[in-house]
């Protein structure tokens, strides 16, 4: 079990209180924008929003991969990360 909280700013767009996030770690790390990608193309109603990579200097984590991102799936937020730290 994991959780998160997640900021938000008030007077941007409305979100949710509970977000699902999908946290790729161990031997599945960095596979967030292959995830991404898939949902997109399943879903009709889907747009993509913030990608965040982790910078040089991470490690464990990978230069380039997702560290955090947002996408909406029909009305449904979802964030996936992906982290070299075992959670």
């Amino acid at each position: 079990m994991s959780w998160q909280l997640m900021l938000t700013n008030p007077e941007g767009e409305v979100r949710p209180t509970i977000v699902p996030s999908l946290l790729f770690v161990g031997e599945k790390c960095g596979r967030a924008e292959e995830a991404i990608h898939f949902y997109l193309s399943v879903f009709k109603k889907a747009k993509q929003g913030l990608i965040a990579r982790y910078p040089q200097g991470m490690a464990p984590d990978k230069e380039g991969t997702i560290m955090f991102a947002d996408f909406m799936l029909e009305d449904l937020h979802t964030y996936p990360e992906s982290s070299q730290t075992f959670h």
